[in-house]
Parts: structure tokens; C-alpha cells; sequence
């Protein structure tokens, strides 16, 4: 073997090498394998880069073998999930590849060397190993800063790359289609229309399982938003429960003391200021912090807490509640149903004016017949929005929070229940029934 080609193994065998250890470590996360095995395996990993570079192994033989040890990798020492290893592991060698082929036909062009000089199995040289390398860094590198601005800007990120990327994928098929066609060879062009058929079809169903999976992670993070929601409302709940006892406790033992001074005064006949103190005892009591008790502590929660978001607009909130303490009903859904139901009709109640009448929300819970009712009635300013006999938001601000009378719908529609709308021109009614396990 000649020095230079001796160089020039051992320097792809180090640049392979560094790149699988950087891409991974980029985008995995190590186990608990110790280290020293990691790094024995990618001393291996080394010797079987060598093995392949100095042999004329064909192509498709090399692609195999290396996403395979690539795996097995990723499986060893890495701690995510699998899908996420193995998309690793065909990123890392589909930019190897992509790379390789784009360095070597640099070079084939900037050198003027003929078609038959092509490096048909993409054996390593120096320089084509060396903008490889320089590539593969540089792209992993932007790939990273990408993920982290991601996070910040998902959905221009995502509505961007759903958008380009399949499409700039499209027109690259259909020039491999045009360029299939100019070669006057029968079993070419069948060979290679076949194979942009497949392409096609794999792009596709690409693209199914990637809407697929999105539509899941999001309704994952919108359940562990509700979640996250109902755990602050509890919190809140309980922590205003436990105020509110202390000050009934407080009440209680400063009773006495009230009570023997009125007897005090009443008995001086200082009627006006025993009827003054009582006033004032009165206002101390109804300071008191509301909370809300049908038994039931998620429904608790979530009535307490929007009881005192209605106090602080003038609502009156009223409640008529018989409620078990479990229900087969998940807490997330009552948290979606009944949460909306009272964001819609505060809503409505805020958009009156003055002159419009009294705001007011009145709810009523119960079980009956093995269904879980819960309806909700609000006074509102008599506008509605009737498209094709649904109710749609005449909300100003589209994207008020909450989940939306959608996925009200949905709850119901997964309980096998019903929702009956109705209203007057002043008194806006809905009725929720959620069938119950037996």
C-alpha cells in the first residue's frame, strides 16, 4: 500500500469516526454504558470505516453495512427513544452520503476529469474527505441552532419546512423523471421510473406519518397544558380552603370576645352601637375567602377558581351542585368541559353593558340516570352567531383562551352524551351530558 493512500485511510477513518461521535452526541443522549465501552466501540466502528475503504466493496454493500453498524450504535449507548435513534442514525448517513457525493463531484469537476474517472463507489480521497468533513460539521452544527430556534418559533418553523422541504423533494423526483427520459435505453428508463415511483410513494407516506405524529405530539401537549391547569387550580383551591379555615378558626375564638362585649353594651343600653359592631362582625365574615364544597374536589377547584375571577367583573356566579367525589368522568375532561363552558358564558356575561341587565352564571351539576348534567346558564346581550345552525365565537379577540366549544363537543361525543344549546333574548343555556360507567 502506497504512503499517500495509507494517509488518506487513516484520515478517513478519523473523520468518519469524528463525525459519528459528533452527530450523536449532538442529538442523543449517552446511557449509562460506560464510557470506556463507547469508545472502544468507536475504535471499532474506525477499523470497520478501514475495512471497507480498502476494499472495492460496491456501494450498496457499504450503505448496508454502516447504517447497520450505525444502529446498533445508537442502541448500545444511547438512552432516547427508538424511532429517534434510528432517524438519527439515517441522518448521519444520509449527510454523510449526501456530502460525499456532492465533494467528490467538486473535485471530478473543478479537476476536468473525465466520466470514466467518476469515483463510482465513492472511495475516499484527501481532499474530497477533507470538504466532507468540513460540510458534514458545518451542517450539523446549523441543524442544532435550527432545533433551538424551533422551539421559540415552532409553528412558522414547522408551516416552513412541511412546505419546502416536500416540495423542493418533489421537483428533485420529477427531474431524476426528465433525466430517466433522455436516456434512449428500454431497461433504463423501466429501472428508474420504478424507482421514482417508489420514491413517491415513500415521500408520501413520509409525509402521513410525519401530519400523523404531529397531530399527537400536539394533543399531548395540549393535554399536559389542561393538566398542568387543573394541578394550579387545585393548588390554588386548596391553598384558599386553608385560608379560609384559619379564618374561620380566627372568627370562632374571637366569638366569645364579641359576644360578651355586645352583651356589655346592649345591657348600658347602646343599642346603635351594638347594632354597629354587628355590622362590622358581619363585613369580617363575608370577607372570608369563597371556595366552593359539592364533594367532588376537581369540580371544586375549577368552580373556585373562576368564582373569583367572576367576583372581580360584578359576576354573580350561583351553583346547584350534587356531585359524588369520583366520577369514571377523567379529570382532564371535566377540566375541558365544565373550564369552557364558564370561559364562554364569563365571556358573555363581560360583554354586557349597563343598561343590558344583571350578569350572572348559574350552574347546575348533578348525576341522574347514569349521566353526569352539568348545565350552565349566563345572561348575555342577545348577539349571536349562527353559521349553517352552529354557534360560532362573537368573541373580538379569536384566540380567547380556552379549548373552544369544539372540544366541548368532543368530550361529550367521547362520553356517548349530548349537548343541547338554547337561549332567549336575554339568558344563553347549555346543557352537557356525559354517560357514566356502571
Amino acid at each position: 500500500m502506497e504512503v499517500n493512500q495509507a494517509l488518506t485511510l487513516g484520515f478517513a477513518c478519523f473523520t468518519e469516526t469524528a463525525m459519528l461521535h459528533h452527530v450523536f452526541t449532538t442529538f442523543l443522549e449517552r446511557n449509562d454504558v460506560k464510557a470506556k465501552y463507547y469508545w472502544l466501540a468507536l475504535l471499532l466502528y474506525a477499523f470497520c470505516v478501514l475495512f471497507t475503504a480498502g476494499n472495492s466493496f460496491s456501494i450498496y454493500f457499504v450503505s448496508l453495512f454502516c447504517y447497520s453498524l450505525i444502529v446498533l450504535f445508537s442502541l448500545i449507548f444511547f438512552r432516547n427513544q427508538m424511532e429517534v435513534k434510528l432517524i438519527v442514525s439515517f441522518m448521519f448517513v444520509a449527510l454523510n452520503y449526501a456530502f460525499t457525493v456532492l465533494a467528490a463531484t467538486f473535485l471530478w469537476q473543478m479537476r476536468g476529469n473525465p466520466i470514466s474517472e467518476y469515483p463510482l463507489n465513492l472511495e475516499p480521497a484527501f481532499w474530497s474527505q477533507a470538504i466532507l468533513y468540513l460540510l458534514f460539521t458545518v451542517s450539523v452544527f446549523v441543524i442544532d441552532k435550527l432545533r433551538n430556534y424551533e422551539k421559540d418559533k415552532n409553528l412558522l418553523f414547522d408551516g416552513i419546512y412541511v412546505f419546502c422541504v416536500p416540495l423542493f423533494m418533489l421537483l428533485i423526483i420529477l427531474k431524476l423523471f426528465y433525466v430517466a427520459m433522455q436516456v434512449q435505453s428500454r431497461e433504463y428508463m423501466l429501472e428508474n421510473f420504478l424507482i421514482i415511483s417508489g420514491l413517491l410513494l415513500l415521500l408520501g407516506l413520509s409525509l402521513y406519518f410525519l401530519a400523523d405524529r404531529t397531530r399527537s405530539i400536539s394533543e399531548t401537549m395540549e393535554q399536559k397544558q389542561t393538566i398542568e391547569q387543573l394541578l394550579s387550580m387545585q393548588d390554588v383551591y386548596y391553598k384558599e380552603l386553608e385560608s379560609q379555615q384559619k379564618e374561620i378558626r380566627s372568627i370562632s375564638h374571637d366569638m366569645k370576645s364579641h359576644l360578651r362585649y355586645l352583651n356589655t353594651i346592649l345591657a348600658q343600653g347602646q343599642t346603635e352601637r351594638a347594632q354597629e359592631y354587628v355590622k362590622t362582625i358581619y363585613q369580617d365574615v363575608e370577607s372570608a375567602h369563597s371556595v366552593v364544597h359539592c364533594g367532588n374536589s376537581v369540580i371544586d377547584a375549577i368552580l373556585s377558581n373562576k368564582l373569583q375571577g367572576a367576583e372581580d367583573f360584578g359576576i354573580r356566579l350561583e351553583f346547584d351542585l350534587i356531585i359524588p367525589p369520583q366520577l369514571s368522568v377523567r379529570d382532564i375532561d371535566i377540566l375541558i368541559l365544565l373550564g369552557n363552558l364558564l370561559d364562554n358564558a364569563m365571556e358573555a356575561c363581560k360583554r354586557l353593558e349597563i343598561e343590558d341587565g344583571e350578569k350572572f352564571i348559574y350552574v347546575n351539576a348533578r348525576v341522574q340516570k347514569g349521566f353526569l348534567c352539568i348545565q350552565v346558564n349566563n345572561s348575555y346581550n342577545g348577539l349571536l352567531n349562527l353559521v349553517e345552525n352552529s354557534y360560532a365565537t362573537v368573541k373580538t379577540e379569536k384566540h380567547f383562551c380556552g379549548i373552544g366549544l369544539s372540544n366541548i363537543k368532543r368530550i361529550v361525543n367521547k362520553y356517548h352524551g349530548k349537548l343541547n344549546i338554547t337561549h332567549t333574548e336575554t339568558v344563553f343555556s347549555v346543557l352537557a351530558l356525559l354517560a357514566l360507567d356502571e
